[in-house]
């Protein structure tokens, strides 16, 4: 139920928590998250890389939205891929925008293997046959 502008607000400040804790542990992190790779963050250290999906929310974060891309991405890079979760971030509307702070790390898996069973589908495209499309400009 958040609008498009607290939505990204949280979701900013999960991206830089995120990217702190890689930081903190000696790693360089860029947020390539308007690239639309299938995941937000790409860490680096030495020879080794983590591709970084951030999920961040209002709620307890017991479940997240993935899209196809994400997890296929995932899983293509299983050994890579992180999945990282801020939950229970608070947001404060100002004179300008939205704040985010606080939340706590809810999950954090380095290395995330995606498991199957854990995923529900919640979405289907549903095309139209040619055949059945009616002209609507009369």
């Amino acid at each position: 139920g958040l609008s498009y502008e607290e939505r990204k607000a949280v979701e900013m400040h999960a991206m830089d928590r995120a990217a702190e804790h890689y930081r903190n542990d000696g790693w360089d992190v860029a947020d390539v998250s308007r690239a639309k790779k299938g995941y937000d963050l790409l860490a680096s250290k030495n020879d080794t890389k983590r591709f970084i999906e951030v999920k961040g929310t209002t709620t307890r974060g017991e479940t997240v939205v993935l899209t196809r891309r994400e997890i296929a991405h995932a899983k293509d890079h299983k050994e890579e891929s992180v999945l990282f979760v801020v939950s229970e971030i608070t947001i404060i509307e100002t004179e300008e925008s939205w704040q985010a702070s606080g939340g706590k790390i809810f999950f954090h898996a380095d290395p995330w293997i995606i498991d199957d069973g854990l995923l529900t589908p919640t979405h289907f495209r549903y095309e139209i046959p040619a055949s059945n499309q009616k002209d609507r400009r009369h």
